[in-house]
């Protein structure tokens, strides 16, 4: 195969134009091969990216609403590149390209890639109009609100100032500061504590690093998981041999805007 035609193919994929033979190939080169992962990955960037710039046909438009969409986790990777892509003065870097990277990552830590969401069964040819326009309506993208914190060690806890989420954002795309330099092998994720030491949640976490040199981790956390209070995130860094670090602790004082 030419890297013309892999990255076709991943497209076709993507929109859930191929077939099982071609869908099957796609996912075992994903697992056996990095460099085909980044291909793919690649792929899934422009074709949100085409998404959301309106660059997409008829045809393909209609079935990234219908395929594409149908995942959660795929329409908080739109929601976040459409957001930023609106906003110049968002606190992230505004790269589409990262953020769709950041995304799928998402679901990769541990094994699991976004190929373990089941592709949605299509609509039968001899489905009513009516009922494939309501099935075909894409659902409504959640709502991201994002917030940069700095490391306990940068500034001190009493410094913090507090995060005010409108009451309608569905989730908090956290930004974490750091001056260490990660592994680049490891494996992050993000744990939020309650003051008390209470762990409310843990996800992966996406690390970059900014064209000072430092490293910048992203992930973005439902906000039906946390209430207004104060909180610690904490960076762990697990390495190729299972053993976990912690990079940086941070204080994330929540509040609800009136």
């Amino acid at each position: 195969m030419t890297l013309v035609s892999q990255d076709t193919r991943a497209r076709r994929y993507l929109l859930g134009q191929a077939t099982e033979e071609e869908s099957s190939l796609v996912e075992r080169e994903a697992f056996g091969d990095e460099r085909a992962l980044d291909r793919i990955a690649a792929a899934e960037d422009a074709l949100i990216e085409d998404y959301v710039a309106g660059m997409l046909s008829a045809d393909e438009r209609e079935r990234f609403e219908r395929h594409y969409l149908a995942s959660p986790e795929h329409r908080v990777r739109v929601a976040i590149i459409r957001r930023l892509s609106g906003s110049a003065s968002s606190p992230w870097d505004g790269s589409t390209t990262f953020l769709a990277v950041a995304a799928a990552l998402l679901l990769a830590i541990g094994g699991g890639l976004w190929f373990a969401v089941q592709r949605p069964r299509t609509i039968p040819e001899t489905a009513s109009p009516a009922v494939a326009e309501r099935r075909e309506a894409p659902p409504p993208a959640p709502r991201v609100f994002a917030a940069s914190l700095p490391a306990i060690t940068v500034r001190g806890a009493s410094d913090s100032l507090p995060v005010v989420v409108p009451h309608d954002v569905d989730m908090l795309g956290l930004q974490l500061q750091i001056a260490a330099h990660p592994e680049v092998k490891a494996t992050a994720r993000a744990v939020i504590e309650t003051v008390t030491g209470t762990e409310v949640w843990e996800g992966p976490l996406s690390v970059t690093m900014a064209t000072n040199g430092a490293a910048v981790g992203r992930v973005d956390v439902p906000l039906a998981r946390l209430r207004a209070d104060d909180y610690v995130v904490v960076w762990l860094e697990i390495d190729a041999h299972g053993a976990t670090r912690e990079r940086g602790r941070y204080v994330l004082r929540l509040r609800t805007s009136s």
